[in-house]
Order: C-alpha cells, then structure tokens, then sequence
C-alpha cells in the first residue's frame, strides 16, 4: 500500500509540473510579420499564472496543426492574454552577464520600457529597463539610487520623492509616472 501511495504521489507531482495551458496569442517576427497561433503557455497551478522561468527560454505553439517551439532568437516576442491581463515577452540578446538570448515580460511600455525577468532558482525577479539604446539591470538593492537618479532628471514632478521598500510596486508606479509626466528630448 505505501508503494501504491507513494507512486501516485509521484505522479500527480510529474503531471502537475508540466501542465500547459492551450491559448491563443501572436508571434511577432524580426521582419515585422505577425502569425496567430495555439501557444501552450506553462502554468504554475499554485499561484494559478504561467511560468515565467519557462517561458523566458522557449514556449511551443501550434500553428496549421503543427507543433514547433519557438526561441528568443527566432521573433522579437509574443503575446497573450490569460483570465487577468495581457502578457507580452519581448526577446533579448545576450547581455548584462547574460549568456544566451532570453524573453522578458514586458511590463511597463514608453520612453522607459520595464521588463521583468525570473533568475533560475529565484523567486524574486530582476527588473531590466530600456532607456532608448541602453539597458540597465535593477535589483532590490539599486532601484532606490536608479529611482533618485533619474527623478533628478525630471525634477518638477518628482519633488520630495519619498521611495518606499517595495520593489514591485514603487519600480512600476515611478516608471508609469516618468513617461507620462517627463518631456523628452
């Protein structure tokens, strides 16, 4: 009876770990096309979102009833929409300590474009922020001076800034506020 128990035990742990979810997204191309296709996105069923450590590497789709997998290499990203909100990956080449080409979940779009990235074995994301051509790599223990330093840039509507200890949130909101409140150049 334990062998029983404990083989059944095994595989609901296997069959819960590779659970997929069919959805429909896009695919965006280097050469601008767009391909509508059956992306198997992984779920992580106990907090009930797609895995983001899996698909920053690849994700399968089905496309004319054919199943391939697609790479940071091949599209400049992909986009789906789950029962919360719109997820969209934007591909990366090698950089910042990087070692080969990744997807990121773009989560804030504008002049400053914020990216959200899972280390392997880390629960806590790392935060990636496009200014233009460059890319900097923000972590819990930077995103105070990144906040401060770029406030000064823009100093009108960051007067007495006060940044708090969450990452999550205060990133986010001062990166949403930057683009809509900062002129350009």
């Amino acid at each position: 009876m334990k062998k029983f128990c404990l083989s059944v035990l095994i595989l609901v742990v296997t069959i819960s770990g590779v659970f997929a979810k069919p959805i429909w997204g896009f695919i965006y191309y280097q050469d601008g096309t767009v391909k509508k296709v059956l992306l198997r996105v992984p779920w992580v069923e106990i907090r009930d979102r797609p895995d983001f450590h899996k698909l920053q590497k690849k994700i399968s789709y089905q496309h004319n009833f054919r199943s391939s997998s697609l790479y940071p290499w091949e599209a400049t990203g992909f986009l789906f929409v789950d029962e919360i909100d719109t997820i969209r990956m934007v591909s990366f080449t090698p950089m910042l300590g990087f070692e080969d080409p990744f997807f990121a979940k773009l989560e804030n779009e504008g002049r400053l474009m914020l990216f959200k990235y899972f280390l392997p074995a880390d629960p806590e994301p790392v935060y990636l922020i496009q200014d233009r051509n460059s890319v900097l790599m923000v972590d819990k223990i930077n995103f105070k001076n990144f906040i401060e330093d770029y406030a000064q840039t823009c100093p009108q509507y960051f007067e007495g800034l006060q940044v708090g200890q969450n990452i999550n949130e205060e990133l986010s909101l001062f990166i949403s506020n930057y683009n809509q409140n900062c002129v350009y150049e």
